[in-house]
């Protein structure tokens, strides 16, 4: 389906203008595009089985903003990304929507990632080293603004489980994928952007 799908939009391109290069960029974004739509598509059948589509939509929503500034760690292959996501995203989700948790353990929790994206973010992979010192600088800065911004909404929203547990919860999650930990038993490098002689 995959390829089909990639054929089926580079055949009706038709446009000579575009260089081998430029073809090969395409077909990258394509079945990035294709990866993503399929994978969210499953991911919001099992939701809605679970009744939990609204959880999993706002999850999506927080953890992909925090997770642009702070990069982290990515699965090797689509289907292992899948399987992290239904672990990671969608199981913890079923539970933390009706779990209240207790505003001493939502400050030492929210402390903890705090500290995460002080020492870690961001966290580059193998394809997309930051080499460049000053981008790394403004990344943290981008990452920590938005840690602040989600933990003053935790506490401001401290009594709808709803908005506090998601917002927590994608905090948690992406504080773990940026720790050299979590790269460490996933097997991936970390810090990749130590690998270039010299940073520019």
């Amino acid at each position: 389906m995959k390829d089909l799908f990639v054929n089926s939009v580079l055949h009706n391109l038709n446009d000579a203008s575009y260089d081998e290069e430029k073809v090969a960029l395409i077909k990258y974004g394509l079945e990035a595009i294709y990866l993503t739509v399929t994978k969210l598509i499953i991911i919001l059948i099992i939701a809605f089985f679970f009744n939990v589509v609204i959880e999993i939509i706002l999850l999506l929503v927080f953890f992909g903003i925090i997770r642009g500034p702070s990069f982290g760690m990515h699965a090797n292959t689509s289907n292992a990304c899948l399987v992290l996501s239904i672990a990671l995203l969608l199981i913890p989700i079923i539970f933390l929507h009706d779990l209240t948790i207790l505003l001493p353990y939502k400050i030492i929790i929210a402390g903890a990632c705090l500290l995460s994206f002080i020492l870690y973010a961001p966290a580059d992979t193998v394809k997309r080293p930051l080499i460049n010192k000053e981008k790394r600088m403004k990344l943290k800065k981008a990452s920590l603004l938005i840690v602040v911004i989600y933990i003053t909404l935790i506490f401001t929203f401290a009594d709808n489980n709803l908005i506090s547990n998601t917002l927590l919860y994608a905090l948690v999650l992406q504080g773990l994928m940026i720790t050299p930990m979590f790269y460490k038993i996933l097997k991936q490098p970390y810090q990749n952007y130590k690998n270039y002689k010299k940073e520019v």
